[in-house]
């Protein structure tokens, strides 16, 4: 998540550390929401997280009241100055092109960079497609790498509608449930 387009624009940290200590308290905030609402998978190798998944279950997707709250300081301290409003543009741009539908809203997708090209994120979407398809559960998504498109793709999601969010082109993505035989 270090090098994500819209992570640099929003947090404008150059030194990639110090991006990733601010990164590490903001996702921290935001995956203890998303477990509130959803569920977070992760992948291990022995004692070893390799990679996230979080995701919200239908009519969870946006953050509460509170949740916001809690990021604001998070973003707010030791960042640069307007950090904040720039993370908050963001996430309304996000919030505002959520589908009416009830969904599945799968982010974040995250694999160590260690165990990235070893089928750890699509061992993770796979697991989770298979679960939401036994409910017939459509699934919704945002990315901001155009070769996370053609990942998620894979896995039966579509591109719904393409934005630039912050100058960051973003890309919006559905599925439908596939049916079971």
């Amino acid at each position: 998540m270090c090098d994500n387009p819209a992570n640099l624009r929003v947090f404008q940290i150059s030194d990639k550390q110090r991006r990733g200590q601010s990164l590490t308290r903001f996702f921290r905030v935001v995956l203890d929401g998303l477990y509130r609402r959803g569920l977070v998978l992760g992948a291990f190798r022995s004692d070893t997280l390799m990679g996230v998944c979080g995701v919200a279950r239908p009519g969870f997707c946006q953050p509460t009241t509170i949740e916001k709250l809690c990021i604001v300081p998070v973003v707010a301290c030791g960042n640069p100055l307007g950090t904040t409003v720039r993370m908050l543009k963001w996430a309304a741009d996000w919030a505002r092109r959520d589908p009416p539908n009830l969904h599945w809203h799968v982010g974040p997708v995250v694999v160590d960079p260690v165990f990235q090209s070893q089928g750890v994120g699509g061992a993770m979407l796979a697991a989770f497609c298979a679960s939401i398809d036994q409910y017939a559960a459509h699934a919704y998504l945002e990315t901001d790498k155009c070769r996370n498109v053609r990942f998620y793709q894979r896995f039966g999601f579509e591109v719904t509608a393409q934005a630039e969010v912050l100058g960051v082109t973003n890309w919006f993505m559905s599925r439908a449930p596939r049916q079971l035989l």
